[in-house]
């Protein structure tokens, strides 16, 4: 390792035998450049800033099967002759962390997100529904298997990497880190950048320039 000066003084020496080419300037600026330290910041101030480390996932996503529309989940078994009535059993709402398991000939409505009950394999949505009460649904066209579900880990894995180190920050990539949960988030130090104006042609604000 050299010191700063003596760095500056080799750099000037390069520069001033000749003119050199863009990507050798460039070369040498990037050859005498020191890595910047990490800092650990919230990731609401991250935006421009540039990871130091690699970003995975908690858990997989989505973290269980859901819902992709509002409907009704049910077997798909118990729908190979449409029209079919089933007994309504429950109401899952998006959030809900408890639900009760289908069996024959039941069904339950639910909203889009919420989770699928234990013995349901497809989602029928609510335009291809009929029902006139709580307690039951007629169901008017017969889903495919897994019919309308999103599975865990269909978009994202378990300690799958979604961005990795070095990568600058961007809005989307703060909307990654909020919805994984990564409120603090490591990042290079902003660099300290100085000017340094020479030449012959350069003189102090109190003096008058000559021609």
């Amino acid at each position: 390792r050299v010191s700063f000066t003596e760095r500056k003084v080799t750099i000037s020496n390069r520069f001033m035998r000749t003119f050199i080419s863009f990507n050798e300037a460039r070369t040498i600026v990037l050859e005498s450049a020191i890595e910047k330290d990490t800092e650990l910041i919230s990731f609401k101030d991250a935006i421009g800033r540039t990871l130091r480390e690699d970003i995975r996932t908690p858990e997989p996503v989505p973290p269980f099967d859901n819902s992709a529309m509002d409907g009704y989940a049910e077997r798909q078994e118990d729908c190979d002759v449409v029209p079919a009535t089933l007994e309504v059993i429950s109401d899952i709402p998006a959030g809900a962390s408890h639900t009760s398991p289908l069996g024959p000939g039941q069904a339950a409505r639910i909203m889009t997100g919420a989770p699928v009950p234990v013995g349901a394999n497809a989602i029928v949505p609510v335009e291809k529904t009929d029902s006139e009460n709580r307690t039951s649904v007629v169901i008017e066209a017969s889903p495919s298997p897994g019919a309308h579900i999103r599975r865990s880990g269909e978009e994202l894995s378990e300690n799958e990497i979604v961005m990795r180190a070095g990568l600058v920050l961007t809005p989307p990539g703060i909307g990654m880190l909020a919805s994984l949960g990564k409120t603090q988030v490591a990042v290079s130090c902003r660099p300290r950048l100085a000017i340094i104006s020479t030449g012959d042609e350069i003189i102090p604000p109190h003096r008058t320039p000559r021609p």
